[in-house]
């Protein structure tokens, strides 16, 4: 039996100079990330070795979340690569960026991208 794991990092907290206007850069406003890496495990847990460290996740997503960002959808796919390129094991990643009350000229309380990616041999 084939078992299939994901983990999850939910509600990343990132202010930066974040939107495609001028005026939004400005604003510094929050963006707010969620990941999930999907894997197969190959054994029982033992040791963090057997998975994935969430701390070591946070950083990467936190290093890019620091630079200056125009769109959420290329944001999304940054993370992706970034996460495919470190976790050679894992099989599917999802990137959801909630943008917080955005400026789109009404009441709304959040816009939001969703990423999910597959491993090309999975």
């Amino acid at each position: 039996m084939q078992e299939q794991l994901t983990i999850r990092l939910n509600g990343m907290r990132f202010r930066g100079a974040y939107g495609y206007y001028p005026e939004e850069q400005r604003l510094h406003q929050e963006w707010i990330v969620d990941i999930a890496v999907h894997f197969h495990p190959a054994k029982t847990f033992q040791s963090l070795s057997d998975t994935f460290d969430y701390e070591q996740l946070y950083i990467w997503v936190k290093e890019l979340m620091e630079q200056p960002a125009a769109l959420m959808e290329t944001r999304a796919q940054e993370i992706a690569d970034k996460l495919f390129y470190h976790l050679q094991q894992a099989v599917r990643i999802e990137v959801i960026i909630t943008k917080p009350f955005p400026l789109l000229g009404g009441e709304i309380e959040s816009s939001q991208v969703h990423l999910i990616r597959m491993h090309p041999e999975s």
